[in-house]
């Protein structure tokens, strides 16, 4: 069951992810000129492409956090979610749209709690199938998991 019960506790470490990638839900810059057009010229990584599990965040405040997933689709989408007891033991779903830009990676929600809200994480390292990311003092690392981790929730 999906639920759209929100906390700021939540937020702040889940936005440190991917999803958003995983990353998502931290405490985040927010701007709507930052948004991905459908049909947009847009910078998608493939080596992003993919499913990934936020396995550590750290930084200022709690950053305790739930399990949490981002899949980022070639078409330059994502799905983000997010499992545990934010959401009274149930999981939370958003979806977005996806780029990179320099060495930002900016996702933009389109469909979830905070719709129109855009993240933007400075990508510190990707080695492999580990990403390391920073969003406003909080660190995030995120590893590659297959993709039918998340299939279930969707």
């Amino acid at each position: 069951m999906v639920y759209e019960k929100f906390t700021l506790n939540r937020l702040s470490a889940a936005l440190t992810v991917v999803v958003m990638v995983l990353g998502t839900v931290g405490l985040a810059s927010c701007s709507d000129d930052e948004e991905v057009e459908e049909g947009s010229n847009v910078e998608i990584k493939s080596d992003l492409v993919g499913t990934w599990s936020m396995v550590e965040a750290e930084g200022w405040g709690d950053t305790s956090y739930s399990p949490e997933y981002v899949r980022f689709y070639s078409d330059g989408t994502y799905v983000d979610v997010q499992i545990g007891d934010d959401f009274d033991g149930g999981t939370y779903v958003c979806r977005g749209d996806w780029r990179v830009s320099g060495n930002q990676l900016i996702m933009h929600e389109t469909e979830g709690y905070l719709q129109g809200v855009t993240y933007k994480y400075t990508i510190i390292s990707q080695i492999e199938d580990k990403i390391v990311l920073n969003m406003i003092g909080v660190t995030s690392y995120l590893e590659r998991v297959p993709d039918s981790t998340i299939d279930k929730y969707l």
